[in-house]
């Protein structure tokens, strides 16, 4: 009889034992489940937030070209090297002279303009400032940074270049976006 009765208690034990893991198990997945769902539904009024007051997008680039200084302007063979939504860069050269000119759409990024507050210079209307010794960058109409980045060229140069650019046009450009 005792055997009997060890054996019992035995099965009794891990029944016990399981049922009390199975419990624990499901109350901590139910924690996690509320968890992910209240993440989940932050996440949506987050969305659905920014859905009432969609942020701007940036220009296709290709509607950029237009705004750059012509090729063959002051002897320069112009190249475009890059392009996509919101940039375009093209290469100036002439004579063991490059520069690098571009043009960048700002408008998600108000970090960067913010960077020409304390511009020390103008370009037209527009903040003025060097990075570094081989960079000139202007802030058109509060959207659109036009830099000049050269290794050979000095700062004067450099303004020279984005006075080239069709700064009104750009100025007033409301570019269609996706």
């Amino acid at each position: 009889g005792r055997e009997k009765k060890d054996e019992h208690m035995m099965r009794w034990s891990i029944w016990l034992v399981a049922s009390c893991f199975l419990l624990v198990a499901h109350v901590g997945c139910n924690k996690e489940n509320k968890r992910w769902e209240a993440a989940q539904e932050t996440a949506d009024k987050q969305t659905e937030a920014k859905g009432s007051a969609p942020s701007p997008k940036a220009a296709e680039g290709d509607q950029l070209n237009k705004f750059f200084p012509a090729d063959g302007v002051d002897g320069f063979k112009r190249t475009f090297e890059q392009e996509k939504d919101g940039f375009v860069q093209a290469k100036y050269t002439k004579e063991g002279t490059d520069a690098i000119l571009s043009i960048s759409d700002l408008v998600q990024n108000e970090s960067a303009r913010k960077k020409f507050a304390e511009a020390p210079e103008k370009l037209g209307d527009a903040p003025l400032t060097t990075i570094g010794k081989n960079q000139s960058t202007a802030l058109v109409a509060e959207r659109w940074q036009v830099k000049v980045s050269s290794q050979q060229l000095d700062h004067a140069a450099r303004k020279a270049l984005l006075e080239r650019f069709d700064l009104e046009h750009l100025r007033s450009f409301n570019p269609a976006t996706k």
